[in-house]
């Protein structure tokens, strides 16, 4: 036991003599030269597209409408902004509820087959479920 408190800071203090003298001895010399993407050269943007201004809700994914509020067009049909479905070949819209706790918290995900759940438990912010 009295041997091992004895060589171990022994080591550690050979190991960073050895990693000093490496780096006097070495120098930079062995480094790759740097990235020319590090330069300080001036940023510009370039207009690839335009896009169409956002809707009065600020979600460009969606379209407003009169009672609905925000509709999101998905694979299956239609969701609004209060967390109602409307499949294909339907005319009317349905609530979702969690099966987690019972309350709506549906998320659309525009153009796609899924949807996001999500619960109010921790204290600050949401625990998110990909469905």
């Amino acid at each position: 036991m009295f041997f091992a408190k004895r060589i171990v800071p022994a080591a550690g203090g050979v190991l960073t003599a050895s990693i000093i003298l490496m780096r006097l001895v070495l120098g930079d010399s062995n480094l790759p030269p740097a990235s020319p993407w590090l330069t300080r050269a001036a940023l510009s943007f370039q207009k690839l597209a335009d896009v169409s201004s956002p809707t009065s809700t600020g979600n460009i994914d969606c379209y407003s409408t009169d009672n609905s509020g925000c509709i999101t067009e998905t694979n299956y049909g239609e969701a609004d902004s209060t967390g109602s479905v409307r499949l294909r070949n339907s005319k009317d819209y349905y609530p979702v509820y969690s099966q987690i706790d019972g309350r709506r918290h549906f998320i659309a995900i525009p153009d796609s087959d899924g949807f996001l759940t999500y619960t109010t438990e921790p204290v600050y912010g949401v625990y998110l479920y990909y469905n």
